[in-house]
């Protein structure tokens, strides 16, 4: 896992951890000092031959987070493409 990364309006802390799709980092929202984890899909996932069912699955999954409301799920708050366009999404670490 690299920091080297830049989210616009987040501060990239360290990295928490890494799984079969992506990475997971800790970051602070620059404006709210709101600590959150981003999860960023490997890259050598966004550009293999199944990209484009990557690239939705990851949509897919960020656009479902996003709307479960439980005390037990981490909120999802929002997803995006870095400018490398890669996806990413931001989840409140509880």
């Amino acid at each position: 896992m690299s920091n080297k990364l830049q989210f616009d309006g987040y501060s990239i802390v360290r990295p928490l951890g890494s799984g079969g799709s992506g990475y997971v980092y800790l970051a602070v929202n620059e404006t709210t000092s709101q600590k959150v984890a981003i999860k960023v899909l490997r890259s050598d996932a966004s550009l293999s031959e199944d990209s484009k069912l990557s690239l939705q699955r990851f949509s897919d999954e960020a656009a479902a987070a996003v709307k479960v409301q439980s005390k037990f799920v981490v909120k999802a708050f929002n997803w995006d493409f870095t400018k490398e366009n890669v996806p990413l999404k931001h989840l409140v670490l509880l």
